[in-house]
């Protein structure tokens, strides 16, 4: 526990001389919450924070393609849940996604703290702003669609219950 408490120390150390630096950097813990996930290690930060905001970013992009490009049966629902315009929406925020995923790639190796920082703001900047919003909305359809077709299922039991005569 003590080896945690005093690699976290560490890991918040760095970023907080990342922030003197970089003041527009939020603080860790506010990254950490946004793309859930912890940070640990101390000496390659921006890497590991990069990382983690990479593993986010493919999630999220998974959620939204795996509806799209149907592969399982409850996938194969829930595309139908959707109109014509969802899926252009969809379509468009995994473009999106893609291109902050890609660009953000692009630096996981580099060199180049600044540039670093500078895309980390921007896919902080992105999420924050759209990706939850548009995931809950997202999410909000697919579920309101499901209790459309329970309702419409359960209410076909009841009807066919009643018609048969027996």
């Amino acid at each position: 526990m003590i080896e945690f408490e005093e690699r976290r120390k560490a890991v918040l150390k760095a970023w907080e001389k990342l922030r003197e630096k970089y003041p527009k950097l939020p603080k860790l813990e506010e990254i950490e919450a946004l793309f859930k996930f912890t940070a640990n290690d101390p000496f390659h930060i921006l890497s590991a924070v990069i990382g983690y905001i990479l593993s986010s970013l493919s999630s999220f992009r998974g959620i939204v393609t795996y509806i799209l490009e149907p592969v399982s049966l409850p996938e194969k629902f829930e595309v139908k849940f959707l109109s014509e315009e969802d899926k252009k929406k969809s379509i468009n925020f995994i473009k999106r996604i893609s291109y902050f995923y890609r660009k953000l790639h692009k630096f996981y190796f580099s060199k180049d703290e600044k540039e670093k920082i500078k895309v980390i703001l921007e896919c902080y900047k992105f999420v924050k702003d759209e990706v939850y919003d548009f995931l809950f909305e997202f999410d909000d359809k697919l579920v309101k669609g499901w209790e459309k077709s329970l309702k419409e299922e359960k209410s076909s039991k009841e009807n066919s219950k009643m018609s048969y005569l027996g």
